[in-house]
């Protein structure tokens, strides 16, 4: 068999598979592919949990971003922002504003 291939299959005594070696970057992609889930820190949770911080405050707060950055990052005033860390609930398009600044996913600043 001389086709080229891009894994390598590492068997047993007896001939049977027991590992597949493929290319790092290719691992990478199907690492994403499958296994993809939103992280929040520890220390956003206890910001959040223990300090009673919104999840856009404790991002913020996580990520070291001052309130008015954030608010000059999503073309808002600072007191649309901070009205933004008291709400519990984000209209979508403030949603993707913010976790584009913070450099997250949306859905992680909300419950």
């Amino acid at each position: 068999m001389n086709t080229l291939t891009n894994y390598q299959i590492i068997n047993n005594k007896a001939g049977k598979p027991l590992f597949v070696v493929i290319p790092y970057d290719e691992f990478q992609l199907i690492q994403k592919q499958f296994s993809y889930e939103p992280v929040l820190p520890n220390e956003v949770v206890g910001l959040h949990i223990m300090e009673d911080k919104s999840l856009l405050c404790a991002w913020r707060e996580y990520k070291n971003i001052l309130p008015e950055t954030m608010a000059e990052s999503m073309g808002i005033t600072i007191a649309e922002y901070t009205a933004l860390e008291k709400a519990n609930i984000l209209a979508s398009h403030m949603l993707t504003k913010a976790a584009n600044v913070l450099g997250i996913d949306a859905e992680l600043l909300t419950e």
